[in-house]
């Protein structure tokens, strides 16, 4: 199956034919389902050490980050774009739970890297 008929039954356009504003709200978008929807109470709670969890807190922020990796492969179409994503958000959340980053810090952070993503896009 080739890729463009995968994404057409994903309901994607084929990676390379957003337009630009379309591709920035797509990620800003999936930003906010990765967080807000995709994100678990059991997930939020247990990717930090010492949350009341059965699973290790390490697996609850990989399969967190992770998500939100996926996300940006399959609106981009570019693994690089997408592991940079999962390490990126992975990071992020980190420095929250550590209490370095307050929540607001957090979701800005979170978004200027979707903009770094969309113009590196636009840019080669």
């Amino acid at each position: 199956m080739t890729a463009s008929a995968e994404s057409s039954l994903l309901l994607l356009p084929t990676p390379g034919s957003w337009s630009g504003a379309n591709l920035l709200l797509a990620f800003i978008f999936a930003h906010f389902v990765g967080d807000f929807v995709l994100q678990s109470a059991a997930m939020a709670v247990g990717k930090a050490p010492g949350g009341d969890s059965h699973v290790a807190w390490g697996w609850w922020l990989t399969a967190h980050a992770s998500c939100h990796g996926l996300l940006i492969l399959l609106l981009s179409g570019s693994w690089v774009l997408g592991l940079a994503e999962a390490l990126s958000h992975a990071c992020i959340d980190w420095l929250k739970i550590q209490g370095r980053l307050s929540f607001t810090a957090d979701q800005i952070l979170h978004l200027a890297l979707k903009g770094l993503w969309f113009s590196l896009i636009i840019l080669f």
